[in-house]
């Protein structure tokens, strides 16, 4: 009968494992180093249980962040009951230097973000949220997964900016899906109690440097 070491039994090995186990433990037996000591035989066979061990907990974890992975790319709940919609609102002064323009857009407060979540079978609307961003431009949105005996799936929610809250900073920029709209991908925190997605950063910016895309006037 083959043997069958302790820690293969403990962390439940493959037939495939145990094999790589087994031929580790001859190369140990056979091997032209000497063992004079049965207490270095058993210190061998030892480090061929831990790498075993460390095989199959490797395994273990690669498995287990895959299964995770999948979990996220289906829109699955992880077990909460809702999942939250995050990001922030911002203005851009084409007035200021680069860096000021570019890097920082000052958060504008009083700004609504709105969440519409559809029927993913029939396309009507069965949600809808909206959140008013705090000082520091932050706006935050909870959505059920089910509602009136629908589930919502986060990838058929539309997140879009739908006013500023600054009147000097009020024309919305399409800006990451502002205007048009903004579809939630991958959770960056998921638990039992909450599924969190971000959204953003959405941009208002001043009259003078909103810039009309379709504009010919120098065509």
């Amino acid at each position: 009968m083959a043997r069958t070491s302790s820690s293969a039994k403990r962390v439940g090995l493959t037939s495939s494992t145990l094999e790589l186990h087994d031929k580790a433990a001859a190369r140990f037996k056979h091997s032209s180093i000497p063992v004079k000591e049965t207490a270095d035989l058993e210190l061998a066979n030892q480090i061929v249980d831990y790498m075993a061990w460390r095989m199959a907990s490797m395994l273990l974890v690669t498995l287990a962040v895959v299964a995770v992975a999948t979990h996220a790319d289906a829109g699955g709940n992880y077990g909460a009951s809702k999942f939250r919609i995050t990001g922030t609102v911002l203005c851009q002064d084409c007035t200021k230097n680069w860096n000021a323009y570019a890097y920082n857009a000052k958060p504008i407060a009083g700004s609504t973000v709105a969440v519409t979540c559809l029927d993913k079978h029939t396309g009507r609307t069965v949600f809808y949220g909206k959140d008013k961003t705090d000082e520091a431009g932050v706006f935050n949105v909870d959505v059920p997964y089910d509602l009136n005996s629908c589930h919502l799936d986060p990838s058929e929610c539309l997140v879009r900016l739908a006013s500023s809250g600054d009147q000097g900073c009020a024309v919305l920029t399409n800006f990451n899906g502002g205007r048009t709209g903004e579809k939630p991908s991958r959770p960056y925190r998921s638990g039992p109690t909450e599924v969190a997605y971000r959204a953003g950063p959405y941009y208002s910016t001043l009259p003078q440097c909103d810039v009309d895309d379709d504009d010919k006037s120098c065509s």
